[in-house]
């Protein structure tokens, strides 16, 4: 509060510039690291993705090789795990990713191997303290996929073309899933609220990881033409 008015005031080193540009330091305490820009992966993949040599993002069971423009933001936030209104993990690190991709390689573990060009969302949830996440999700949206290969417990084999895929996972397969619409207070106002990792991109699109708790997989498509 500079002048003592009784309104908080915001901090914008930018302003103090020869030519003025806006760089308000306005933060949530929630905060810990917001980037967006471009990438190219160079990692190797591992399990169903290994004979990926292009990896630039492992999320969970989800694997992302290729090039893309991204927006990646990490919080630290209470997260209510089983939906009754009270958080129960405190202090976990809270992430997601929004990814703009042509013609990327994606791999599901223990579901397909798919070519993406669009949008789509990825977001995780680990406690505080561990490094392997509790809960994750993927979310795509605005998307044309090819399947190149089913596996596990996917039901559906052949020639695919799928429109739409949501996964929500626990941290192994018998564990609770999160109920995502119900998990999160931002700003402790009593309500919940939902992570969009698309609203971050440079053209933001709407990506809501809002699943519920009993979601395990959503898929829709047609035969490959």
């Amino acid at each position: 509060d500079f002048n003592g008015d009784g309104t908080k005031d915001v901090l914008d080193p930018g302003a103090l510039l020869p030519v003025p540009v806006a760089l308000p330091i306005d933060f949530a305490g929630s905060l810990e690291l917001l980037l967006a820009g471009s990438v190219t992966g160079t990692g190797a993949g591992t399990g169903d993705a290994a004979g990926l040599s292009n990896v630039l993002l492992a999320f969970g069971p989800v694997t992302i090789g290729g090039t893309a423009a991204f927006a990646l933001e990490r919080r630290t936030l209470d997260v209510d795990s089983d939906g009754n209104g009270t958080a129960d993990l405190l202090g976990a690190t809270v992430q997601t990713v929004a990814l703009s991709v042509s013609d990327v390689a994606v791999v599901v573990e223990g579901v397909a191997q798919l070519r993406v060009s669009g949008k789509l969302a990825l977001a995780s949830v680990t406690a505080a303290g561990q490094t392997v996440a509790s809960y994750s999700a993927l979310k795509m949206g605005d998307v044309t996929v090819v399947t190149e290969a089913v596996s596990g417990s996917f039901a559906l084999t052949g020639a695919l073309t799928i429109s739409r895929l949501e996964l929500n996972n626990g941290a192994t397969p018998s564990s609770p899933r999160l109920n995502w619409a119900r998990a999160f207070d931002f700003n402790g106002d009593g309500t919940k609220d939902v992570l969009d990792p698309g609203a971050l991109l440079p053209v933001p699109v709407a990506l809501p990881i809002d699943f519920a708790g009993s979601l395990e997989l959503l898929a829709t498509g047609r035969p490959a033409e």
